[in-house]
């Protein structure tokens, strides 16, 4: 993993990527992001990625 690179995964929680002008924020609740975030991305099980100030790639375990 490189410096400035996040590895997120989820597995039996809640887990959201939620997107504004700053950046790219990790949350278990989405009621913060209202009004702060102009978009989201609900994760569902196996899902991972990784993630940088500019790039975003998400992976599936089940077809990975």
């Amino acid at each position: 993993m490189a410096p400035g690179q996040s590895f997120f995964t989820r597995k039996g929680s809640l887990l959201q990527l939620a997107f504004n002008e700053q950046g790219c924020y990790f949350a278990f609740s989405d009621a913060w992001m209202v009004g702060f975030c102009a978009s989201a991305i609900y994760l569902v099980d196996c899902q991972w990625g990784v993630t940088t100030e500019f790039v975003l790639r998400l992976f599936d375990l089940a077809t990975t």
